[in-house]
């Protein structure tokens, strides 16, 4: 998506270092040529405590609300164990801060995970 900095991505990516799919940002001047920094930098939400999201967090899909980024995503199994949202207030510009990931805010996902219905 675009931004006032360039342009921002969001993603499920394997082999972080909790050895799960964990979501991950890059950042890109023109849309084109993406930086996802070191190892580690990236990382914008990883596998939480909570039992439905321990071992992967992936499939992402951002949407603006209110001046803030609402994520949603997958939890374990594919999202077999429910679909998990966390908040972010502001993007980092890298140019400026060196903070490649936001700050997602999940501290009231175990009361918004919703497992399936079917």
């Amino acid at each position: 998506w675009k931004t006032a900095q360039g342009w921002r991505a969001i993603y499920a990516g394997i082999g972080t270092k909790f050895g799960a799919y964990s979501i991950c940002e890059a950042a890109s001047e023109d849309g084109l040529t993406w930086q996802r920094g070191a190892p580690g930098e990236n990382l914008a939400l990883a596998p939480g405590k909570a039992a439905w999201e321990n071992k992967m967090v992936a499939y992402p899909h951002v949407v603006r609300e209110a001046g803030k980024l609402r994520l949603f995503y997958c939890g374990n199994g594919y999202g077999a164990t429910g679909i998990g949202t966390a908040v972010a207030p502001t993007l980092p510009n890298p140019a400026t801060t060196g903070a490649l990931a936001s700050t997602w805010s999940n501290a009231a996902l175990s009361a918004g995970a919703r497992p399936p219905t079917s």
